[in-house]
């Protein structure tokens, strides 16, 4: 039977321990709920985290946590991996985790196999720590596949230079060579030692340390990229004609110029042999046209003779304007003959001197003023010719026919250029053509010359009367600009 004295001392009992739950929930809950919240935030952070996180058992290696990021690339749920150690999807080991903190070493390479069978490179820091008397390795993984593959570009860049055909030389402000590949080393016959110790003027013939400063390097710099002809010097004393192309490059807070050297010695050599049989050939050409022209001269020197034993002018008139018209054809010959050009002519020079011959053999003994106005342009034979040939009918018909009752006339010829065209325009201030006159159903010689050369330059022509006979003809033509 309890006494009153332990009733009393059970009541105070309870009063003491409830005073010390209170006292325990004031003081201990909350400073716990507190590193609860603390751990959510952490935790938070640790999943939001773009590396892989692994809390492992030191002495089994087995996964205790992980992060979301794990699981997410991985393809593993936390329970798939909760039965795995990290060894078992990579090339960890796990050795590491059993050395102290203090002997961790630096970050170690290594691969992660995913779940769908992805490769995936990382780089490992790995740290041990100790939890109520067991010791836990941390292991910070970061997925490294960028970087790899920058690594592996890299690499194959530096291959591409090194092994390069072309001479590649990176050149500092002060001339000096920062790097050269293999075929720069062959080109100019140093090992690389050696010629990293050279400058640029000392196998660059164009070039001193001034030349260097003042126009090479600066000059590069302004424009960005340079292309320029060059000779380099081997180490033998030799000498090599090169095409260099510069370009300045900003690298790491650097200045360089990067030249890209191609030997040009084979294409130096195969321009001169071109150049030697093209000048050979423009010989040959240039031969034949003044040949031809020498026939052609000699063909219209037996028509006059012809001409001469004529019986009367009227009999000899057909072999006049023949030799006129074979003589026509000759001096495009001789304009090739004398020009720099073998396939065009110039037309202001020949014009003048067609029209100039044939006024001195055509206007008898009147005076004719006859003038020429033409551009400084160039045409091709096949335009050439039937155009002097259509001049020279149309100006022998004047001279025959306009002035037959007059002391003097005048004479106009004129050629200009109309868009992709020429434009000729041939006017006298003769009598004119007659009333009946109809150019396109005449039966003479010229004219029948004169329409078919038209249509030969597909062109259009006119022929009329305006105080006196005006001639037009309009042709496209492939014009190019010559000298005065």
């Amino acid at each position: 039977m309890n006494k009153p004295s332990d009733r009393q001392d059970g009541a105070d009992r309870l009063k003491l321990i409830g005073l010390g739950e209170r006292s325990l929930q004031k003081s201990y809950y909350p400073e716990l709920r507190k590193r609860l919240a603390e751990l959510e935030r952490f935790r938070a952070l640790l999943d939001r985290s773009s590396d892989f996180i692994f809390l492992t058992e030191a002495a089994s290696g087995r996964i205790a946590d992980v992060n979301e990021a794990t699981c997410a690339s991985l393809g593993y749920t936390r329970e798939e991996l909760s039965a795995k150690s990290v060894s078992d999807f990579s090339d960890f080991d796990g050795k590491s985790c059993t050395l102290s903190e203090s002997i961790q070493g630096s970050p170690q390479e290594s691969v992660f196999y995913a779940a769908d069978g992805r490769i995936i490179p990382v780089e490992l820091a790995i740290s041990t720590t100790l939890v109520d008397g067991r010791r836990y390795c941390i292991i910070v993984a970061r997925d490294i596949t960028e970087r790899k593959n920058m690594e592996a570009a890299i690499r194959l860049t530096q291959y591409a230079i090194d092994t390069s055909s072309t001479a590649i030389f990176w050149v500092q402000g002060d001339g000096s060579l920062a790097y050269v590949n293999e075929a720069a080393c062959r080109h100019l016959g140093y090992d690389r030692r050696e010629l990293l110790a050279l400058r640029v003027w000392d196998f660059d013939l164009n070039l001193n340390a001034e030349v260097w400063r003042e126009r090479g390097w600066r000059t590069v710099k302004g424009q960005g990229s340079v292309s320029f002809e060059s000779q380099h010097r081997r180490k033998d004393g030799g000498r090599t004609p090169v095409e260099v192309q510069s370009h300045h490059v900003n690298f790491e807070g650097r200045e360089y110029i990067c030249a890209f050297v191609t030997d040009i010695a084979q294409r130096k050599d195969a321009e001169r042999r071109l150049r030697e049989s093209l000048a050979e050939k423009e010989t040959l050409l240039k031969e034949v046209h003044h040949r031809v022209k020498n026939n052609l001269q000699i063909v219209s020197s037996l028509l006059h003779l012809q001409m001469n034993t004529a019986t009367s002018p009227e009999a000899g008139e057909p072999l006049r304007e023949s030799a006129a018209r074979v003589a026509t054809m000759a001096l495009v010959h001789e304009q090739i003959y004398r020009s720099q050009s073998l396939s065009r002519i110039n037309l202001d020079s020949y014009l003048r001197q067609l029209v100039t011959r044939l006024v001195e053999t055509f206007r008898g003994p009147r005076q004719v003023n006859a003038g020429v106005v033409a551009p400084h342009l160039s045409v091709p034979l096949d335009t050439a010719i039937p155009l002097g040939l259509i001049v020279n009918e149309v100006v022998t018909n004047s001279l025959k026919h306009a002035f037959a009752d007059r002391p003097a006339g005048s004479l106009r010829v004129k050629l200009v250029q109309r868009g992709d065209g020429l434009r000729l325009t041939i006017a006298d201030n003769g009598a004119g053509l007659p009333p009946d006159f109809r150019s396109e159903e005449s039966g003479s010689l010229g004219m029948q010359l004169i329409w078919s050369l038209t249509r030969q330059l597909d062109g259009r022509a006119s022929l009329k009367s305006r105080k006196g006979a005006i001639f037009r003809l309009a042709f496209p033509a492939d014009t190019e600009n010559a000298a005065p």
